[in-house]
């Protein structure tokens, strides 16, 4: 999967760096980096939440393969949130590079009635977003912003 940083949304701080993309309707992808706060939780809430009002159904994949650690203010912010979509309009999928972590999220998701999934495989996750993108319609309404996070063969 072909991602581009200059198309993303980015937040940046001495502790971490998030990036945000839009590669179809009703999809987020996020990479987040470093050590997770309250600050870069904040950023992407508030993109969700507009995805979720604009598209009433989001499909978010988070590539946190690269976050060692956070803040507890920054988990009760994204617990809080999730709590407000406990329903079918959010599904997520992890990208995770701790097993045991994967696992703990998965346990959350069935505790909770949720539709989480996680890994620590990027070939796994990568198939995921390209399933995802490749479902959306190509045109009209709900077509796929268009970003070079698109795979080539849906580009035009």
């Amino acid at each position: 999967m072909e991602y581009d940083e200059e198309l993303a949304q980015r937040y940046e701080s001495r502790e971490a760096t998030a990036l945000v993309w839009r590669p179809a309707w009703g999809i987020l992808v996020t990479r987040m980096t470093g050590h997770g706060t309250a600050a870069i939780t904040k950023f992407y809430i508030s993109i969700a939440q507009s995805a979720i009002v604009e598209c009433g159904t989001v499909r978010v994949f988070h590539d946190w393969s690269g976050l060692k650690g956070y803040d507890p203010e920054a988990r009760d912010l994204i617990r809080a949130f999730g709590k407000t979509n406990d329903d079918e309009r959010v599904r997520v999928h992890y990208l995770i590079a701790s097993k045991i972590l994967s696992m703990a999220i998965q346990t959350a998701g069935l505790v909770l009635g949720r539709d989480f999934a996680s890994t620590t495989d990027r070939a796994v996750y990568d198939r995921w977003v390209e399933a995802a993108i490749a479902a959306t319609p190509s045109e009209g309404p709900g077509a796929p912003r268009r970003s070079s996070m698109v795979p080539p063969s849906r580009r035009r």
